[in-house]
């Protein structure tokens, strides 16, 4: 009996999508229309969203209640604090929509899939995310902190700038990113296709 109870609790342990609390995660957009901001489940009913605050920018925080299944959670846009009764912050009035927002459980974070955002835990991102280049189907890959380019890349994007009106461009980022490539290249494949 005890080895199936410590079996149990491993595989719950190994396989749960388990989001933890007072972990912040990052909203990585598909597009740039919008706003990135952070994602806080406070407890096991109230969410907090914040903007990600830029240099001399205001910080805007707004908390909400939410109820969650095994496989999503949803965030009901009622007001918790009075400070968020007058003011509906525009970095989340867009993602609002019909005053909730329905969020799907992955590893590490959550999907949006009506607003084209992905939140993963900020503890799962990378410092300094690499670029990735698919180009005609093989990955190449440029180390933002090295100042020397990939040789490899180099040699491809020369013998492609002489035949670009004969490639196709495609920047897939944030969702987009995580639904074609997985979670790695989240922050951006550039895709250079030769057209048929």
């Amino acid at each position: 009996m005890k080895a199936f109870t410590l079996t149990l609790i491993f595989l719950t342990s190994k396989f749960s999508l388990g989001q933890k609390l007072k972990d912040p995660y990052e909203a990585i957009p598909s597009n740039s229309a919008h706003e990135s901001c952070i994602l806080t489940l406070i407890n096991d009913s109230i969410a907090e969203f914040r903007n990600i605050r830029t240099h001399m920018g205001l910080d805007f925080k707004s908390s909400f209640r939410y109820i969650k299944t095994d496989t999503t959670i949803t965030i009901i846009y009622d007001t918790i604090s009075k400070r968020d009764i007058f003011y509906k912050p525009p970095y989340l009035s867009k993602y609002f929509n019909h005053n909730r927002i329905t969020l799907t459980k992955i590893k590490d974070g959550f999907i949006d899939s009506l607003n084209s955002l992905i939140y993963i835990r900020r503890s799962a991102l990378p410092k300094n995310p690499d670029l990735f280049y698919l180009i005609d189907d093989k990955f190449y890959r440029q180390k933002r902190k090295s100042p020397k380019m990939n040789k490899r890349l180099q040699k491809k994007l020369k013998l492609i700038s002489n035949d670009l009106d004969n490639y196709s461009f495609e920047m897939a980022t944030g969702l987009k990113a995580y639904q074609k490539f997985g979670i790695k290249h989240i922050f951006g494949v550039i895709v250079l296709t030769r057209k048929k």
